[in-house]
């Protein structure tokens, strides 16, 4: 049986955060992104030890610590990306920069496609057929409509746990059908 879901739920600063970590850590772009991050921050710790002591690789003792903070730096790139990445969106709905994203959202998800209202307007029906990614992670559901745009639908907007498990399924359904 094809359901269709007729959700209204507000959404928050704190889901707009989970989905830009989740899509930080899970993008292929990203991924990408982040190894550049690594190795960039590796290579400057580098970089300013031989600007600051040019003789620093004739002995090893003096060497060791500016390798070990090098690998420290590659370590922490991630971790530092994310608080990066959340930090920048907080200044930003501070800003009022997502001041028409963030609030009270109506979605519905049915066989055609899904539609969305909120304080920018209301969305026309993007089918299934432009949906090119469906993930979740404790918190949401994330429709993905480019490797980093996705609609965001946040397990709270469902009565129960078990209605958003139906949901993921029947998207996966959708999904099929339309491909």
């Amino acid at each position: 049986m094809m359901e269709s879901w007729e959700l209204n739920y507000t959404l928050t600063t704190e889901d707009y955060v989970r989905f830009s970590i989740y899509t930080w850590a899970h993008s292929p772009y990203f991924r990408q992104r982040r190894w550049s991050l690594r190795l960039g921050l590796a290579s400057w710790v580098l970089i300013v030890g031989t600007l600051v002591n040019p003789k620093l690789w004739l002995n090893f003792t003096l060497a060791l610590p500016i390798l070990l903070l090098s690998l420290v730096m590659a370590i922490l790139a991630v971790p530092l990306g994310c608080w990066s990445l959340r930090r920048s969106i907080l200044r930003r709905v501070r800003d009022g920069t997502f001041r028409n994203i963030l609030g009270p959202t109506h979605a519905l998800i049915d066989s055609a496609g899904l539609q969305f209202s909120n304080a920018a307007g209301q969305s026309s029906i993007t089918p299934w057929q432009a949906v090119v990614d469906v993930a979740n992670d404790l918190h949401a559901a994330y429709v993905y409509i480019t490797s980093l745009q996705a609609f965001i639908l946040p397990r709270r907007a469902f009565p129960d746990p078990q209605s958003f498990d139906r949901f993921l399924k029947q998207v996966a359904v959708f999904r099929a059908t339309q491909s």
